[in-house]
């Protein structure tokens, strides 16, 4: 439906992009709002806008009024989902990776120095996305660890969590 939309306005690709990046009055992208909503489709609607990747790694990173990035916003929609679909699912079924996370950090391509970066931006209450899902980074973690990485800091990174061994 996103796509349908953004293709009835105008065939200007300038026009598409501005209404994407337009921001309410909380600071609010469209992006934040398909993230909150946990809308992977949507999210990879909105960034086939841009046909300029500094530009479209500009808008992902976009913080809020609170310092929220879209990034934090499907964090936490991925949480309350983790949760229904954990009651809804046989035990010990895996729930597999979140669908918008996943294409929130698949916008940066083989960028991954900015898509760590991306993951360390804090909010205004001091936190990271993946403070409000821990769980939801799990599958990610193979793409946030740095490559050159010793094994003893991948086990304290498995064990800690992002905030323990990648450095800004």
């Amino acid at each position: 439906l996103t796509r349908q939309l953004l293709a009835q306005v105008d065939d200007s690709h300038s026009l598409r992009r501005h209404y994407v990046e337009m921001k309410d009055d909380d600071g609010w992208t469209a992006l934040h709002y398909a993230a909150a909503e946990g809308h992977a489709e949507t999210i990879l609607a909105l960034l086939d806008v841009f046909y300029d990747e500094d530009a479209k790694t500009k808008y992902v990173m976009e913080q809020d009024n609170g310092r929220w990035t879209a990034l934090m916003r499907a964090a936490t929609a991925a949480a309350r989902a983790k949760i229904l679909r954990r009651r809804a699912a046989p035990a010990g079924e895996p729930l597999g990776p979140d669908p918008a996370i996943g294409a929130l950090l698949d916008a940066f391509g083989d960028n991954n120095d900015e898509r760590r970066r991306y993951t360390l931006m804090m909010n205004h209450h001091d936190k990271r996305a993946e403070d409000y899902c821990p769980r939801c980074f799990d599958e990610f973690r193979h793409i946030l660890l740095p490559n050159d990485a010793a094994e003893s800091e991948r086990q304290g990174y498995i064990k800690a969590g992002i905030t323990e061994v990648v450095k800004d």
